[in-house]
């Protein structure tokens, strides 16, 4: 009993590992129901759990929304502004992640979503999760770019400064 215990154990924090790396992975529980929220707070599993409860948006979507209805879009940066300053995703607006988490940004965010659709992105994504998870408490909806201005970087603009 105890062998079979703990080897379902093992076998849920291999998986827990695994998502860490792929937080899509969470997706499937969180749809099921299953109460992730307080790994949210687990210094190594908090990230993807963060991910997983964002609704992604790639970097082809994002670009044929930017193409099309680009005033529909409300696109916030929430890196630092020195990495604002160095590469950006054209139209997008500045609100670094201290900003938010402090309350001034998320203000700022309600002031300019008017009706509009928010998109948040950072490096890689682990920022813009936590701002959503911060604008989620505050009312505030939105998507992640996924894999962030990397991404955006490697798949739609190769010739962009390196972020």
């Amino acid at each position: 009993m105890l062998t079979g215990f703990l080897g379902l154990l093992v076998l849920g924090m291999g998986f827990m590992g695994l998502a860490i790396y792929n937080p899509d992975l969470l997706r499937p529980l969180i749809q099921l129901g299953v109460p992730l929220q307080g790994l949210s707070r687990v210094p190594w599993l908090g990230d993807a759990v963060l991910a997983a409860e964002s609704p992604q948006i790639t970097p082809q979507e994002l670009k044929m929304l930017l193409d099309r209805h680009r005033q529909d879009i409300l696109l916030v940066d929430v890196r630092s502004p020195i990495e604002y300053a160095n590469a950006r995703i054209p139209g997008a607006v500045p609100i670094p992640i201290d900003q938010i988490e402090t309350g001034d940004g998320v203000r700022q965010i309600q002031q300019q979503l008017q009706g509009r659709r928010l998109i948040a992105y950072c490096h890689s994504g682990k920022r813009s999760h936590r701002a959503l998870a911060k604008l989620r408490a505050a009312g505030i909806s939105g998507s992640n770019l996924k894999g962030g201005i990397v991404e955006w970087r490697h798949q739609i603009a190769p010739k962009m400064p390196e972020p």
